[in-house]
């Protein structure tokens, strides 16, 4: 899920999940504009913060494999 979409539908604000995940607002935004990737650490406060609905894989336009059964 997107930052953007979880953000709307948990009825989050930026700046209150700004100060959650312990960045600037302004950062959050850039995030969800795609102008910023998040670093590993900042991913992995995001991931915390949103209960894993929010992944690393979503900041890059990569389709999310699904695992291959043999």
């Amino acid at each position: 899920m997107q930052l953007r979409t979880f953000l709307e539908e948990s009825g989050t604000s930026v700046s209150k999940f700004a100060r959650e995940i312990d960045v600037l607002a302004k950062s959050v935004y850039r995030y969800m504009d795609g102008t910023r990737r998040p670093s590993p650490a900042i991913m992995y406060r995001i991931v915390t913060a949103t209960a894993g609905a929010v992944t690393a894989n979503d900041f890059f336009n990569a389709p999310v494999c699904e695992p291959v059964h043999t």
